[in-house]
């Protein structure tokens, strides 16, 4: 009998069109994303590469789980809902044959569907380069294993989890909506484990825990190289291999438990209840009282129906066991969210009500999709489905009335789901004892931004039901069109908002800002795509249909005599809004701020450089001298910049014109005397795609000015430069944050002088298909005559006099570097007059916010003193101890090991949070409000980020600003790599080793997932031309170097080469030649060979302690036995390592005792034994005696070393006795 009811099931399946569906969507998406090379592929790694296949797998397998719990959740249902399970009764069908047969019958089928993916990958594979969609550069071989082995270790067990648990859901409850709590109890799962990856101290955790591998998978693959991911098959290994026989035996769990807990008895029989005779005398006769009913069908009764057929709405939803399980789900990821919220180093920000509402949309907004998308559908065919319509649909109700409550209903839900983030947030900020309540933010960002947004989907989904009239054909419509939204706007790069429903532009509150400026544009995308909404429900309602005939031929015959009535008219009187409000926000994004597609975009970069490459290298003026005035606009956010400037020819050349180009800037001219001189716009572009109706007028962005009289060599001209930024109407992408009403940064208002090769396209595989020649981001060789004659930062001077006059509106404190000289009020505005009196890069800002100012000074060890001014947002006190601590610490001791600091004053200034960086200016440092100034650092054992990025941002004085890096091969490392290594010896220096080590992790961590991300090549660190390169890998080395060599070694090699080269006016400016040149004279014979590992080559390491035993030898003497492996490896720009040769290096060797806590409360390390041992490749034994008795041990313990596997370096100690 199994035979003959797998077969049946089988056959049922592949009569069925929806079987050839799922298997045909599966192949068209595989097939798009492979061929259309839309993959997660990096440009140096191959579209259909072994990993990447992986990926996509377990990505499809994702939604595999939807299409598993309609396959599997229905083979016994179906016997259930069409109640043929009694007929069962009468046959000799065993309980084993008919429960396998119908499992593995519908298993077998979902197998088959999955291959439509694999079928997919493989078709795209070959389609995409054969046709020329994707160049075939992009693809490798297609090796069979590369389809089938992913395919078995990660997409097939997640099939078989989520089908144990779906075929074992409807066994249980006999209920097919407990399909839908199965599935997101699952997802609640996968959420989970993303929510804890955030920490990279939870990934052992993280990667068991994920149902679906995808974290295992990202954590097994993080630090494969290019050359890995295309050479070798995914290994199934380590917690990767554990999470996979976990979860698959947990899906063998829910079988065994289903097929026990299976009856035919206990599945199919209907439970009757008991009746109770009734005896002839005990009845008890009513009498009926009857009165006249008076009946009216009026207005008023269809309000009172209405009213009363919405609170059984809300009543059925609310009531309903699964609306609650998955509301409760998101009620938990929602309380997550605000009590960790988004951690930076694991340190959470202060519970302030702006960054609380940014929280709502992390993992709460899925559930809310689940919500809306699910129960719109549940209530429209309520009635069908449970009968009622039958009965319903002969009452005297109107269509409008039965359509209106629902959807009420269903506001009132989204209303309540818009509710709870206010409620929850005050109640984490209560339980923080954060009392500062912005009831203001809650109440717009909930009912004035969400609810709309949630009431939108609502009206489309509902919009969907009406017109296909299937509950679950709706619902795979309803989510079907937001994949499809989210697919165009994610890999065909299609964003402009106004064509993609319920979109809008980005927002991001800031306590110093509030909502700003993107008030105006959601206040317009709301409105349009409301209007919208309204229209599509309006107008779709005439397809409701009500008792038996529902198919589409009579719903289409009555919505075509319905096409003009009283809620369609409605419904085009909103169409009419709609068109009216897009027509205005299609003007502000096309025309007004010249809207371009990502294709636009790249097409100018590519004229850019074809056009105008040629320019790059012609001899241009550098500017000496700039006096600067600002006047600053905050409300309108507008700016308005007048610079005197004297510019000198330093080449060898006569120049005749000047070149400049700005995109930031709305319009610049140049001035002589009181001339505006005459230019060219050289660029021809094509008009803009979404400019329909007539070209706007091209902005002029590059200009070549004809000077007034020709510039020998070492001619001095004086002229002006007036420019403006104005911000008119709104963006597409809603983000303009330079000029806002609070918090103004922005940069001197001034064009730049000549070509610059950072403006052009920077993909090799974009560049292609534009017929430009590849691009390897190299800089000049390090003995380039240009690259060391010119400036990094600043290619179109050297270093030049300042000053600048900023006016601002009364109430605001406008700042410049340089110090203040005067300021005063005048005709409303507020004015401040800034002097730089020594040379400065042409590197400068202007800020401008309402500010609280915190005031201190240091003494610098010669006995100057230099002022410390922090100017922050009233009530962001919260680390103001730890920037001035920072600086204070700093200006000490960098002027005592680098050289005297340069200037008599240091700056702090907060901005808002709309980007999350600080960069240092001379004396002055803007430091964005998301960075540190509500973090929440009451945890002793927290990285005290506040302190070091501030540190880093002050060490760039030294190494950027008395230290100017030329233009040549990785001379950025002389600004970053530096400015990193200082703070992160300053921060060891307050907080002591033990809380390095979290840092010195992610920085590792960064590093290796940076090169496996490369698109190009990785240099090696002396060219390094990569931020992880030299931020993170810089950190690292210089860190280890400074073990290796010693302190004060590396101090006297880093002051020797500032002292050569500190405040040049001139050049040739230093590169990182120069400062290897320093390292390596101040570095042993015997260690320069980490010099060459770390500088002039790709070196990793792998070092691992296979095990550590101690033995007891007397009282205060115990013996610790050390079996370690240690090998180099040498790597390739691609990642293709080569064992190195060499007789051993010198790698510490630590043995620790048990951990314990210091004064301030922080963890604590206790080394009883740490030294460099000369160890060689291969294996080796240690002994080692120490006087205490040991718990952990290891090889490279504190992870200085470049190691891929960096977490089994130390282990746990065990007894030998």
């Amino acid at each position: 009998m199994f035979w003959n009811i797998f077969t049946f099931e089988l056959k049922y399946r592949f009569r069925r069109p929806a079987t050839y569906i799922y298997f045909a969507l599966f192949a068209f998406v595989a097939l798009l994303l492979i061929a259309s090379g839309s993959t997660p592929a990096s440009e140096k790694v191959y579209h259909n590469a072994p990993v990447v296949i992986a990926e996509l797998y377990v990505l499809f397998s994702l939604f595999g789980i939807m299409i598993a719990s309609a396959v599997m959740g229905v083979p016994l249902y179906r016997d259930l809902e069409h109640k043929t399970g009694t007929f069962l009764f009468s046959y000799p069908i065993s309980k084993t044959a008919y429960f396998m047969g119908r499992f593995w019958g519908s298993f077998v089928t979902l197998v088959f569907i999955t291959l439509g993916g694999v079928l997919g990958v493989w078709l795209g594979s070959v389609i995409g380069p054969g046709t020329g969609w994707t160049e075939a550069l992009r693809y490798g071989p297609n090796t069979l294993a590369n389809y089938f082995q992913p395919w078995l270790t990660l997409w097939l067990p997640n099939m078989w989890f989520a089908s144990a648990l779906f075929f074992a859901l409807i066994v249980f409850t006999r209920n097919i909506k407990s399909i839908y709590s199965g599935g997101i109890v699952v997802f609640i799962g996968y959420l989970l484990a993303n929510f804890l990856a955030q920490d990279i101290e939870n990934q052992d955790l993280v990667q068991i825990i994920d149902p679906f591998g995808l974290n295992s998978f990202a954590y097994q693959t993080r630090y494969l190289t290019p050359f890995e991911q295309n050479s070798f098959l995914l290994k199934i290994d380590g917690n990767l291999l554990a999470n996979r026989f976990l979860w698959a035996a947990v899906g063998a769990v829910f079988f065994v438990a289903a097929y026990f807990r299976f009856s035919f008895t206990h599945f199919f029989q209907t439970k009757q209840g008991k009746i109770k005779k009734s005896k002839e005398e005990s009845v008890i006769k009513k009498v009926i009282k009857t009165s006249a009913i008076n009946v009216s069908f009026t207005d008023n009764f269809q309000w009172k129906v209405l009213k009363a057929l919405t609170k059984i709405e809300v009543k059925n939803i609310i009531k309903d066991v699964y609306f609650r399980s998955i509301l409760l789900g998101g009620l938990i990821f929602l309380v997550l969210d605000f009590w960790i919220g988004n951690t930076i180093y694991s340190v959470p920000s202060q519970p302030v009500t702006s960054v609380l509402m940014e929280y709502k949309g992390f993992d709460y907004l899925i559930f809310v999709f689940i919500i809306l998308v699910f129960f719109t559908g549940e209530t429209l065919h309520r009635d069908k489905s449970t009968g009622y319509s039958t009965i319903n649909d002969t009452f005297p109700v109107k269509d409008t009335v039965v359509i209106g409550s629902k959807f009420i209903g269903m506001a009132f839900i989204c209303f309540l789901l818009a509710t709870i983030p206010i409620v929850v947030g005050l109640v984490i900020q209560t339980l923080k004892g954060y009392f500062n309540y912005n009831l203001y933010t809650y109440l717009i960002d909930s009912y004035l931004i969400s609810f709309p947004d949630y009431l939108q989907m609502v009206m489309l989904v509902f919009a969907v039901h009406l017109l296909v009239n299937n509950k679950f054909a709706g619902h795979a419509a309803s989510i079907g069109l937001w994949l499809v939204l989210i697919i165009l706007r994610s890999f065909a790069n299609y964003d402009f908002n106004l064509f993609f429903y319920s979109y809008k532009p980005n927002y991001t509150w800031s306590e110093m800002n509030g909502l700003g400026h993107f008030g105006e544009p959601l206040f317009w995308f709301n409105s349009y795509w409301t209007a919208v909404g309204i229209f599509l429900l309006l107008f779709f309602s005439i397809f409701f249909s009500r008792g038996s005939e529902s198919n589409f031929n009579t719903r289409l015959r009555r919505a075509k005599a319905m096409f003009i009535s009283q809620q369609t008219v409605i419904g085009y009187v909103f169409l009419a809004m709609a068109l009216a409000i897009g027509s205005f926000i299609y003007s502000n994004v096309a025309y007004t701020n010249i809207y371009l597609t990502n294709d636009e975009q790249q097409e100018r970069q590519a004229e850019y450089e074809k056009q105008l490459k040629k320019y790059e290298f012609m001899a241009q003026p550098k500017i000496t001298k700039v006096s600067l005035k600002a006047d600053l606009y905050p409300m309108e956010r507008d700016a308005y910049f007048y610079a005197e400037i004297q510019l000198v020819n330093k080449t060898n050349e006569s120049i005749d014109s000047i070149h400049m180009q700005s995109s930031q800037l709305t319009r610049f001219d140049l001035l002589y005397g009181n001339d505006t001189l005459k230019h060219r716009f050289p660029l021809k572009v094509k008009k803009p795609k979404f400019q329909l109706f007539k070209a706007a007028k091209q902005q002029e962005w590059y200009k070549i000015y004809a000077l007034p009289q020709t510039m020998n060599p070492g001619d001095t001209i004086d002229m002006r430069i007036t420019s403006s930024i104005l911000n008119s109407g709104f963006v597409n992408s809603g983000f303009t944050r330079e000029i806002v009403y609070n918090g103004t940064f922005v940069g001197g208002g001034m064009p730049e002088i000549g070509y610059n090769a950072q403006n052009e396209l920077n993909s090799d595989e974009t560049r292609r298909k534009y017929d430009l020649p590849e691009k390897d981001n190299e800089l000049p060789p390090h003995s380039d005559e240009y690259g060391r004659r010119t400036l990094l930062f600043s290619d179109e001077a050297d270093l030049i006099q300042f000053e600048a006059v900023i006016s601002t509106v009364p109430g605001q404190i406008a700042i410049a570097p340089g110090y203040i000289q005067k300021e005063w009020e005048e005709d409303g505005r507020k004015y401040y007059h800034y002097i730089q009196d020594t040379p400065i890069q042409a590197f400068f800002n202007v800020v401008s916010a309402e500010y609280e100012v915190h005031n201190d000074e240091v003494t610098l060890p010669n006995g100057e003193k230099v002022n410390i001014e922090i100017f922050y947002h009233p009530g962001h006190h919260y680390n103001l101890d730890r920037f001035e601590a920072a600086y204070k610490d700093g200006l000490k001791y960098f002027s005592e090991t680098y050289g005297l600091f340069q200037f008599r004053q240091m700056r702090l200034l907060e901005f808002p949070r709309y980007a999350g960086f600080a960069q240092s200016f001379p004396n002055t440092v803007p430091y964005s409000e998301s960075f540190g100034w509500l973090a929440n650092f009451s945890d002793p054992n927290n990285f005290d980020y506040a302190y070091f990025v501030t540190a880093h941002e002050l060490a760039h004085q030294w190494w950027g600003h008395q230290i100017t890096p030329n233009y040549t091969r990785g001379s950025n490392l002389i600004s970053e790599s530096l400015a990193e290594y200082s703070a992160l010896v300053l921060t060891e220096r307050k907080y002591g080793k033990d809380n390095m080590k979290r840092f010195l992790k992610d920085e590792l961590d960064d590093y290796l997932r940076g090169r496996s991300n490369e698109s190009k090549k990785e240099n090696t660190f002396i060219n390094c031309n990569r931020s992880y390169q030299w931020y993170n890998k810089g950190s690292l080395i210089l860190y280890a170097l400074r073990d290796y060599i010693g302190e004060v070694a590396i101090d006297s090699a880093m002051m020797n080469f500032r002292n050569e080269f500190a405040l040049r006016e001139e050049p040739p400016y230093p590169g990182s030649s120069d400062l290897y040149r320093h390292l390596v004279a101040y570095t042993p014979d015997s260690l320069k060979y980490y010099l060459e590992d770390t500088w002039e080559k790709i070196t990793l390491y792998s070092n691992k302690t296979e095990e550590a035993k101690v033995k007891k030898v007397s009282d205060e003497e115990y013996l610790v036995t050390l079996k370690i492996k240690s090998n180099k490896l040498y790597a390739d720009s691609l990642g293709m390592e080569t064992p190195a040769q060499y007789d051993g290096d010198y790698i510490d060797i630590g043995v620790f005792a048990a951990d314990d806590t210091d004064k301030n409360g922080r963890d604590r390390t206790n080394p009883i034994y740490l030294a460099k041992h000369r160890v060689k490749p291969g294996e080796e034994t240690i002994e080692i005696k120490v006087n205490k008795e040991p718990i952990k041990a290891g090889i490279d313990p504190y992870n200085k070393l470049i190691d891929r596997v960096p977490d089994d370096n130390v282990v746990n100690v065990e007894s030998d006795d």
